[in-house]
């Protein structure tokens, strides 16, 4: 958000000193402005503000830290997600697979964090045999409710309510 602030006052400034300078310049007849200059003046922050842009859409909101598979054990009969805070505040949120997913490899298809943060995951094959899928990632921030579900709709409980 504040890079797009920035971006769109170099962008305001660059267009109103673009309009002004004709002015400041016949008054002071000591140097000429060309067309090029002029060419200069406005696309400079243009392409300023849509790299600017561009990284701010691109972002995923999240990124891997971690992931693997786990040899299947007692303490992993059901799949889980927990969340602890790791560096300057941001969230690190581990998801694990329970023995129904035995096999099955573990993706990140989408983290949405408008309104209320929701990570859903997508299960595919592939997976190494007899061991189950895990996957750490950070996360900026967790917006409450904060939910975390499969492409099928099955919802993954927290470490909280597994108690």
């Amino acid at each position: 958000m504040g890079y797009g602030i920035i971006g769109v006052s170099i962008l305001a400034v660059a267009i109103i000193g673009t309009f002004i300078l004709p002015f400041v310049v016949k008054k002071s007849d000591k140097t000429r402005i060309n067309k090029f200059d002029k060419f200069i003046l406005i696309i400079a922050p243009l392409l300023l503000f849509a790299s600017i842009i561009g990284t701010i859409i691109s972002d995923d909101g999240y990124w891997i830290i971690n992931e693997g598979y786990i040899v299947e054990s007692k303490l992993s009969a059901t799949s889980y997600y927990s969340t602890s805070t790791i560096s300057e505040g941001s969230k690190k949120v581990k998801i694990q697979l329970g023995e129904a997913y035995e096999g099955k490899q573990l993706l990140i298809k989408k983290v949405k964090t408008i309104r209320n943060t929701e990570v859903i995951i997508k299960i595919v094959d592939g997976g190494e045999p007899q061991k189950l899928p895990f996957v750490e990632i950070g996360i900026d921030k967790i917006v409450e409710p904060f939910v975390v579900k499969t492409t099928d709709g099955e919802i993954i409980e927290s470490t909280f309510n597994l108690r």
